[in-house]
Order: C-alpha cells, then sequence, then structure tokens
C-alpha cells in the first residue's frame, strides 16, 4: 500500500477562516442552492432528486435543495476509500481524512511541449497515443506518483471521431500499475462507461473483482457555475452504476472576482454534487475536489496559482476538511508556457498551499493549461520529496525533553561544537538529501556547471528506458476488441 507524502500534523495546518466564517460560507451556500438552485442536464438524475424531496423542474431541468435534504445526504457520506492499483502494493486506501497525501502531478492536456535538443528550443505538438503511452510509464515509475491521470489526450483519436477516451484509458491501462482516474473523459453518451467498466474488468478479472478492487474511479465538475453538464451527469451516474469511486467538484470555469462569492458558489456546488451522488448511490464512496478560480480580466485566463486564487482554495480545503470531513484533492495549474523560473515559483507556491492545508490529493498540472511537460512533472516529483521530508521533520521540531537535548548543550557549552556530539551522528539521516536541487560547494559545482534543468532533462532520458510490467497477452487482445467495439458503436 502507498504511504503517501508526510503532511503537517493535523493541529498544524492553515485555517485561513473562522468556525463562524465556515458556518456563514455553509449558510450561504446552502440559500443558493435552495433559492437559485442549479441546472442539471439528465432526466435521471432530475426524477433522483425529486423523489428524493427536492423541488424539481423539469421544463427548465432546475433542481431546488431544501436545507433538510442537502444536510441529510451529506452526513450519509462513508468514510472508507479506495484506489485500488493493478496490485495491493499500489493500493491508496484510508479511513476518513488521512495523515498523508498522495501525488498525481498531472491532468490530461492535448498537446506536449517538449525540448528539441537538436534546436535547443522548446516545441509544441498536438498529443497522440505514443505520447500518452510514454508519458504513463514515466508516470509509473515515480515514486511521489500514487495516483494516474492520462497525463495527454489521444488527439488522433479524436481527429478521427473515434472514441478517444475509450482509447486513452485502454493505453493507460497497459502502462502503469497505478489507480487511474479518467479526470480526462467527457462521455457523450451514458453508454461510454460501459466501456470504461469492461477495459478495467478485464485486468482485474471481472465486473465483481472491478467492484471490490476499483483500479478506475470518475470525476464529475460543473461547468459552468451551478450547472451540470451532459458529460458532467454521465461522469456521475458511469460510476454509481459500477460501483467505482469518483472525485466530485465544484465548478472549472471563472467566476466572480469577489473571493467571497467565488467561494459561495464553488462550496454550492460541492455541496449538490454531494447531495446528488448520495441519491443516485448511497455506497458510493467519493473526494471532493477544490477548483476555485476567477477570470483574469486583463489576460482572459485562468491561472490557479494566483495569489487571490490561492487563498480561495485553502479556505475551500478547509470547508470540506471541517465542514464535509472528506478527504480533498485541488488542481491548481501554472501559467508558464516553458520550465522556467516563473513556472518554477508557481508550481513551488501551489504545491505548498496544498501541504499547509492538508490537500489529500495533489493534482498539479505538469507545466501550463495546454500543453503536458515531462520536465514539470520530474520538478513536482522533487517538490514532493521536499514536503515530505519538511512533514517528517514536524516530529523532531518539536519542543520534547528529548528534541530539545538540554545535556548535549550543556556537554558542548560555548567553546565546542556539536559537528561529532553523538547526538549529532545518531540524527544524522534526518537531514535532506535532494535529488535534483544542488548542495555542493561552488568549487564541486564549477566543475561541470550543471543546472538543475540540466539533471530534471538527464532524469528524464534515465527513465525513458522503463517499462513497467506487462498485462497478459489474451487481456490485451479482448481489451483491443473492446476498442474496437466502441469505436464502431461510439465514433462520431
Amino acid at each position: 500500500m502507498e504511504q503517501g507524502i508526510t503532511l503537517p500534523p493535523k493541529d498544524k495546518l492553515w485555517k485561513p477562516l473562522s468556525k463562524d466564517e465556515v458556518k456563514q460560507t455553509v449558510n450561504a451556500s446552502l440559500k443558493v442552492l435552495d433559492e437559485v438552485g442549479i441546472h442539471v442536464d439528465n432526466e435521471i438524475i432530475l426524477k433522483s432528486a425529486d423523489d428524493n424531496g427536492c423541488t424539481v423542474d423539469y421544463h427548465k431541468k432546475l433542481v431546488h435543495f431544501p436545507d433538510s435534504v442537502v444536510n441529510d445526504f451529506i452526513n450519509k457520506v462513508p468514510n472508507d476509500f479506495l484506489f485500488a492499483g493493478r496490485t495491493e502494493e499500489f493500493d491508496v486506501a484510508y479511513h476518513g481524512i488521512p495523515d498523508h497525501a498522495y501525488g498525481v502531478f498531472g491532468n490530461c492536456l492535448p498537446q506536449v511541449c517538449f525540448w528539441d535538443d537538436r534546436t535547443s528550443e522548446y516545441a509544441y505538438r498536438d498529443a497522440i497515443e505514443a505520447d500518452l503511452l510514454k508519458s504513463t510509464r514515466l508516470y509509473d515509475a515515480l515514486e511521489n506518483v500514487h495516483l494516474v491521470i492520462p497525463p495527454t489526450l489521444d488527439m488522433e483519436a479524436a481527429k478521427n471521431g473515434l472514441a478517444q477516451h475509450v482509447h486513452e484509458l485502454n493505453a493507460t491501462l497497459s502502462e502503469t500499475r497505478k489507480h487511474i482516474n479518467l479526470s480526462n473523459a467527457a462521455p457523450r453518451t451514458l453508454d461510454e462507461w460501459d466501456y470504461y467498466a469492461r477495459l478495467a474488468s478485464e485486468v482485474v478479472g471481472g465486473d465483481e473483482e472491478l467492484r471490490k478492487r476499483p483500479i478506475i474511479s470518475g470525476k464529475s465538475l460543473f461547468s459552468p457555475t451551478l450547472r451540470l453538464s451532459k458529460p458532467a451527469c454521465h461522469n456521475l451516474l458511469g460510476p454509481a452504476k459500477h460501483g467505482l469511486p469518483v472525485i466530485l467538484g465544484g465548478c472549472n470555469m471563472p467566476l466572480t472576482i469577489p473571493n467571497a462569492c467565488n467561494m459561495v458558489l464553488q462550496y454550492s456546488s460541492i455541496l449538490a454534487n454531494v447531495t446528488l451522488a448520495q441519491m443516485l448511490s448511497p455506497d458510493i464512496h467519493f473526494n471532493i475536489d477544490v477548483w476555485g478560480n476567477s477570470l483574469h480580466l486583463t489576460h482572459v485566463t485562468m491561472n490557479i496559482a494566483a495569489p487571490e486564487n490561492e487563498i480561495v482554495n485553502a479556505a475551500l480545503v478547509q470547508m470540506v476538511r471541517d465542514h464535509l470531513r472528506l478527504p480533498v484533492w485541488h488542481s491548481p495549474y501554472q501559467s508558464a508556457k516553458i520550465t522556467d523560473i516563473q513556472c518554477a515559483y508557481e508550481a513551488t507556491l501551489a504545491l505548498y498551499t496544498q501541504w499547509v492545508t492538508g490537500v489529500t490529493v495533489w493534482t498539479n498540472y505538469p507545466g501550463n493549461d495546454f500543453g503536458y511537460n515531462p520536465e514539470m512533472l520530474i520538478f513536482h516529483e522533487e517538490l514532493a520529496e521536499y514536503f515530505d521530508h519538511m512533514g517528517k521533520r514536524f516530529k523532531d521540531t518539536l519542543p520534547t525533553e528529548e528534541n530539545i537535548a538540554f545535556k548535549a548543550i550543556k556537554d558542548i557549552g560555548p567553546l565546542n561544537d556539536f559537528f561529532t556530539h553523538e547526538v549529532t551522528l545518531r540524527n544524522m539521516d534526518l537531514q535532506y538529501t535532494p535529488k535534483l536541487a544542488d548542495y555542493r560547494t561552488f568549487t564541486k559545482w564549477n566543475s561541470d556547471k550543471k543546472s538543475m534543468l540540466d539533471r530534471i532533462r538527464e532524469r528524464i532520458k534515465e527513465l525513458e528506458v522503463y517499462m513497467p510490467p506487462r498485462l497478459p497477452k489474451d487481456v490485451t487482445e479482448r481489451m483491443k476488441k473492446i476498442v474496437k467495439e466502441a469505436d464502431r458503436k461510439l465514433a462520431r
């Protein structure tokens, strides 16, 4: 089972809101659901809401949620959670809110951004299946990547009108032993989820095994605010139908500038998603993804690593942890276009916010919001090591008698040093040793003058030879047939 990245102790987490402010935000969110309502583009979900005490306008597809209905259903949420890997050593499992975080460090992107040694420049192009296979192997090889979202889209399949997301899942299942979250999926019909489940069932040995060990999960977001689109509805119904976990989020579209308004709209969407999921399947297991951001009116962009968005997401993380008492995801990304200082500072600030607020799953994009960049994936891996070490050092930072080591202080006194003292030597392993950051002296560095980016590129080349264990040939043959059938029945 995966151990994850060490977080600060729960009583040391950053909480931007007071208890009264959390309550005010909850009350405002419930008022939005009751008086404004949400738009749901699916008859099955509308009927479920109607049957469970909501007021439904079928003509306008609007659902209004009484406070009592929302509170009743969010109190029934299961606490156990399993993101199963192909084998148990890659399972991510927890009861309640875990003390560790788990790395994803990616989301599906339509292009790849890569360094071209021949031209000494970055290049962009549309992603194809070969990119997905290669990038997924890289994710599988990294120690601090515990879950995998297909890193790129298969734009070749999309352009040919094929069952794009079925192709993407098939490719990803072949190249990783870790759990796969289908954040990439925007299914046009609910039937598409049957093909996702069939592919995963082939890997684990049948439908019942998939329910016991769910190696895939879904993700449903509002898009835009207070509107559950057809694909989002399918991503809610599909996991419920097949007994799979799902990530439930707020909205992935720009909201208003004032953070309190932004936060209330986000949290209203989250509460609606949780309530609807429980109505559809009382046993469904889920985490919450917070995605609070506002549109930059000058550049028309949604940089989630911007300071106003970092603070609203920190507050939303607290809301989910303290009010819903559920594990929480967060998905920031960098607005830089290449691996440069801007990209590094945005990624570092985003990961620090995730660490200090106690985010359970870290899903930072590797690069900007358009192109997958393997260099930033390696950089995120290094950052995860750094924050894991910082979390572990909380233990010996606490002023206990052993940690203060007053006897050692008295033995050494003002005139000697601690360098060779027994307390120092006994605890040498506590110190952080980076893989990519250079802690050498200037004289030693001057012998090769390699930058951190040089070492990242070397690391990528080292990992290009990595190959995860192959699925049995008969399994892959059956999976190919499933993909071909999906192409025939789902192709545009």
